[in-house]
């Protein structure tokens, strides 16, 4: 009767198995660490284009709702070169009946660096609304826009107290949010007597 012997590894092939495996893990590693990256990586671009889709949308419909007449739409430069821009908008139906009507907002950057939508009756009985629109921003910078007469007015630069006092509301407005390492740029364009959009919203007020 034959005996059967049992295979022994030996030491080489050990570390060989060793060091295959060793390679194999660290492959494996490696593509999931590039894949967690990739998804992070996605993850915030995401939020990214949402945050600015939902400060596109969200001013959109406030300047389209900006009132006549001398006041409603002024701007006031710090010193840090950051703009404050103030407008005042009619909003026709609102949850909370005091913000229904005649209502004053303010769009600024604070000490903390977040760009912020400030909104406050007219009458100031109510207290404001505060939302954040954006977070580590450095300043808000303007472009002011006339067609009739053309005039483009830039706040990168200081503007004389004469013309600030001066401003109506523009038939475009460009909005560059300025961080540390990019500049996110908004345009809207506001009914005013002279644009297409006015004229539209009064003919239609008109049908009614």
């Amino acid at each position: 009767m034959k005996l059967s012997r049992r295979y022994a590894l030996s030491l080489i092939e050990v570390l060989i198995t060793l060091a295959l495996a060793g390679i194999l893990l660290s492959f494996l590693f490696s593509v999931f660490s590039k894949s967690s990256i990739a998804q992070t990586q996605l993850a915030i671009a995401r939020d990214e284009v949402l945050e600015k889709q939902n400060i596109q949308k969200r001013l959109t419909s406030l300047f389209a709702k900006i009132t006549e007449g001398q006041g409603a739409f002024a701007v006031e430069q710090e010193e840090n070169g950051s703009c404050k821009l103030n407008v005042v908008f009619d909003q026709p139906i609102d949850a909370s009946p005091e913000f229904t009507g005649a209502n004053q907002a303010l769009l600024s950057v604070n000490a903390e660096g977040e760009l912020v939508l400030e909104v406050q009756p007219l009458s100031g009985k109510e207290q404001g609304r505060k939302e954040v629109l954006m977070t580590d921003v450095k300043r808000l910078r303007l472009e002011i826009i006339y067609l009739s007469p053309k005039k483009v007015i830039d706040t990168n630069s200081p503007l004389p107290p004469s013309l600030i006092a001066s401003l109506n509301t523009p038939e475009s407005l460009i909005c560059h949010v300025e961080k540390e390492e990019v500049t996110h740029s908004f345009a809207f364009f506001p009914p005013t007597p002279n644009s297409e959009g006015y004229r539209y919203y009064q003919q239609e007020e008109d049908k009614e």
